[in-house]
């Protein structure tokens, strides 16, 4: 412990603090102040540095951008330990480090890290909590006069308020914790989906739920989570250069998209397919092949909808009515007809909570679940309506901040995976009651009731979070020597 001290004692009486370093691993890199000529060149004194010591690390597979980011940031901070390899690196490289004497050893880990307060993405949470309070007032409106459903605001409420403290708990858990729980959260959910078809809870013509009391549970809703996660660790492990190795991360997405289908959940799946789209479109080195899948997709979803087989009768009659709406208003087109009057009746400032006659009077159906936004269209308008789609693209946008922080392949591509589950929610939702998407039973992320569809993606926030409270960290203790 003594010697510890004294060579503390030692680097602080000949180390120039002022300094700038980064960190690899255990590879502490300095820059010299006296000699400093932009960051790119301090790029290639890392680099040279990690080769000429043989670090393998997942910095070294780094674009350039995301090297020059970290090494800028290091540039602006605090203290120096210097390494001698290191200064003769810099030496070669133009660069004069003014130490003479190194420090033996160094801990593990050194971190270099902002307030969690300053790194916390308050907009994208602030948001999510915004939607979630309107939707508390507009599922008041939809149940007003439904006492069938007077205990959905005071419900909603405890599992928004759960959601909110699963988000800011997940904001502070490592994202990288996920990915080597890849495999057990899947298979889990897979036997949950397949109890489902066993003993599953059935409502509304659809066998989804796992009751528990007076508690339900869908499984469907976290299986987006877990195939985002597991999608991600996947592509991560191999290099996906030859197309067949594309069988692998479809096949896994394929059966829980199967078991959720049978459900049957067409919306659910969709979202899957999604996702999945997503982390190729990101993950795939050959946009080639992403292309051939893509190809392959078209040509799955043309089978499904001719196919008698796996899509319900009312599944069908629901995606061919959004092509003629008028061929069966009294019918499978009610909802889509309903819904547009709502929302159109509305006009500019809307006609008053409370107060929307569509709403009221019940003519639009599932108004506090997958029509919410009738609600919204009728009784705040035009404004309120743009208020909710400005909240959503804020959303939206945080999570891409998250994405652009993510420091490795893992965090992008789960990053990208949930950003895609909650845009296609919006966008489908949204689309849906206004008639440019057809009807597939897909809430509205943050508004709709639920709570499974709430804690999820709240769960799915609070992993985003935690990428952009990491994009400053400068230190990567994953390195083998």
């Amino acid at each position: 412990m003594r010697g510890s001290r004294d060579e503390a004692a030692l680097a602080q009486q000949h180390f120039d603090t002022r300094q700038p370093f980064f960190v690899v691993g255990q590879t502490i890199v300095t820059f010299g102040i006296d000699a400093f000529d932009g960051v790119a060149k301090l790029v290639d004194v890392v680099d040279a540095t990690l080769h000429e010591n043989a670090v393998e690390h997942e910095y070294a597979r780094f674009p350039f951008a995301m090297k020059r980011r970290l090494i800028g940031l290091a540039f602006d901070r605090a203290e120096t330990v210097h390494s001698p390899y290191v200064v003769q690196a810099a030496h070669r490289h133009g660069f004069h480090v003014s130490a003479e004497c190194s420090c033996a050893r160094f801990p593990e880990e050194t971190h270099v890290d902002r307030p969690w307060y300053a790194s916390f993405n308050w907009t994208l949470a602030v948001a999510c909590v915004l939607v979630t309070l309107g939707g508390l007032l507009f599922i008041s409106s939809a149940t007003l006069h439904t006492p069938s459903e007077a205990n959905e605001v005071r419900n909603q409420a405890i599992y928004a308020a759960l959601g909110i403290a699963l988000m800011i708990g997940l904001a502070f858990v490592d994202y990288h914790v996920w990915q080597r729980w890849a495999i057990p959260i899947y298979v889990v959910n897979v036997a949950l989906l397949l109890f489902i078809l066993l003993k599953g809870h059935s409502a509304l013509g659809a066998q989804r739920w796992i009751a528990i009391g007076s508690f339900t549970f869908q499984p469907s809703e976290p299986a987006k989570l877990s195939l985002a996660i597991a999608t991600a660790a996947l592509l991560c492990r191999g290099s996906f250069k030859k197309l067949q190795e594309l069988a692998l991360p479809v096949l896994v997405v394929a059966v829980p998209a199967l078991l959720i289908l049978k459900q049957p959940d067409l919306g659910t799946a969709l979202v899957i397919g999604a996702i999945l789209t997503a982390e190729l479109f990101f993950g795939l080195p050959n946009l080639l092949d992403f292309g051939i899948y893509a190809g392959a997709v078209m040509a799955a979803a043309a089978a499904v909808l001719t196919s008698e087989k796996i899509l319900k009768p009312f599944q069908r009659a629901r995606l061919l009515v959004f092509l003629n709406p008028k061929a069966d208003p009294q019918g499978a087109g009610w909802n889509l007809n309903q819904s547009k009057i709502a929302v159109g009746s509305g006009e500019w400032f809307g006609k008053g909570l409370y107060k929307g006659t569509q709403t009221q009077l019940n003519f639009v159906p599932e108004h506090s679940r997958d029509f919410i936004f009738t609600v919204v269209g009728e009784e705040a308008g035009y404004i309120g309506a743009l208020v909710l789609v400005t909240l959503y693209v804020t959303i939206v946008i945080g999570g891409l901040r998250a994405v652009f922080a993510a420091r490795d392949r893992f965090g992008v591509l789960l990053g990208v995976g949930l950003v895609a589950m909650l845009a296609f929610h919006m966008i489908v939702n949204i689309g849906m009651t206004i008639g440019i998407m057809p009807i597939t039973g897909i809430p509205l992320p943050f508004m709709s009731y639920g709570g499974s569809a709430i804690l999820t993606n709240y769960i799915a926030v609070g992993i985003l979070l935690n990428m952009s409270m990491q994009r400053d960290r400068l230190v990567f203790d994953s390195a083998k020597r």
